[in-house]
């Protein structure tokens, strides 16, 4: 697969009007973007209309496809943005990193909206620490444990 299908969305510029929500399209792991060094996103700039669409059409493709997180990579966004979330809970990470973990590892069975159908037991750390942005542009530092800590890594 070549370069020509990522999708770059401009999070920089303002937009005059509202962009019509659509979800974004979902790729398998032969997509290029996949295996990307994603640079950091200018937290700088937050927060704006551009990330806050990203978001929205995260979330709204994240349901689609019946996922509980969804990176702008898998969409083949090369923005460094993660959502997560069920009907009661939404986290939105953007330059999400990893500070500490657990030495405690836990095996359950995941699966990857990347890799349809497919749900296998990866060794994972229990609990980790993570700092990240949100799309309103606040810096937040959490310890994560179960299935957001799964999510997340």
């Amino acid at each position: 697969m070549s370069d020509d299908n990522i999708l770059v969305i401009n999070t920089e510029t303002e937009h005059s009007q509202p962009a019509k929500i659509e979800p974004l399209p979902l790729y398998d792991d032969k997509h290029p973007m996949l295996s990307k060094e994603i640079p950091e996103y200018p937290a700088q700039t937050l927060p704006n209309p551009a990330m806050d669409n990203l978001v929205k059409r995260l979330k709204m493709t994240m349901k689609k496809f019946g996922g509980i997180g969804l990176s702008a990579n898998q969409c083949g966004v090369f923005e460094r943005v993660f959502v997560m979330g069920t009907d009661d809970f939404e986290m939105v990470c953007i330059n999400p990193k990893v500070t500490k973990v657990s030495e405690n590892i836990v095996k359950e069975n995941e699966g990857c909206l990347s890799f349809p159908g497919l749900y296998i037991k990866i060794p994972r750390n229990e609990t980790i620490d993570v700092e990240y942005t949100t799309e309103k542009g606040e810096v937040k530092k959490q310890t994560l444990t179960g299935i957001t800590a799964i999510c997340l890594v």
